[in-house]
């Protein structure tokens, strides 16, 4: 007797496949299939300042404000490039009218008087106005050209008062120092000797003298007398040059 066959196999469909077979299809397929990729757009800079902004966060792309400028005051100066502020440490020179009297040259030391002993005012050196014309050309000429040369205004010598700056009156004190025991032909020696020396050296002479003798009085001390033959004695050289330069200091109408 023959068993009777199923009717699975009479309509041709094959048995399901065991269950340890399907699982093993599936992982097969799943890495076969490809990783979806993903892009990032950033956002653009101005909608997250903005979005920032409106949360309350500082924004990462703050424009920086320009800082102003400070503009430093200017300093008015008279004279020979002395400041005209109330307090300055400047030289003033005290000019009589006539060829009678003196020519004071006085050192005021303004806001430093009474620091470390400073006095408020000290005379440096006093010299007879009828013989000051040629010193006080030689000064002249040398200290507007170098007011010329750092565009400030020149000076020139008043009736009465001139202030000059401190180094300039230093310089000064200098040159009337050297003249005071000269004769009235040895000063244009002096003045062409003194005008030959750099700023620096004037300052070392006058550092020099100031720290034995620097006051009006003081004429008759070591260094003040030494300026004297120091810038009286130019030198064959020096009275050849002053020979043929007779009009370097006439700066004035009147000869002397």
């Amino acid at each position: 007797m023959n068993t009777p066959t199923s009717s699975t196999h009479s309509a041709g469909l094959q048995a399901p496949a065991p269950l340890g077979r399907k699982i093993l299809t599936v992982r097969k397929v799943a890495k076969t299939q490809p990783t979806p990729t993903t892009t990032t757009v950033a956002a653009p800079k101005a909608a997250t300042t903005t979005a920032q902004a409106s949360q309350g966060e500082p924004a990462a792309n703050k424009i920086a404000t320009p800082r102003k400028t400070t503009v430093a005051p200017t300093i008015k100066l008279t004279g020979f490039g002395a400041s005209a502020a109330f307090g300055a440490h400047v030289f003033k020179l005290d000019l009589p009218a006539g060829n009678a009297g003196d020519v004071v040259l006085t050192e005021e030391f303004g806001y430093l008087a009474g620091l470390n002993g400073m006095p408020e005012r000290e005379t440096r050196a006093c010299f007879p106005r009828r013989h000051w014309k040629p010193l006080g050309e030689a000064a002249l000429k040398d200290f507007n050209a170098r007011l010329r040369e750092r565009k400030a205004s020149i000076g020139k010598w008043n009736i009465g008062e001139t202030l000059l700056d401190r180094m300039l009156g230093k310089e000064l004190c200098v040159l009337l120092w050297a003249a005071e025991h000269a004769h009235p032909e040895q000063l244009d020696a002096i003045c062409l000797r003194w005008t030959t020396l750099r700023p620096e050296e004037r300052w070392w002479l006058y550092a020099m003298t100031a720290a034995q003798g620097g006051q009006a009085q003081d004429g008759e001390r070591g260094w003040r007398k030494a300026l004297f033959h120091a810038l009286s004695d130019i030198g064959m050289s020096g009275q050849r040059q002053l020979m043929d330069t007779p009009q370097t200091f006439s700066l004035f109408d009147t000869p002397r």
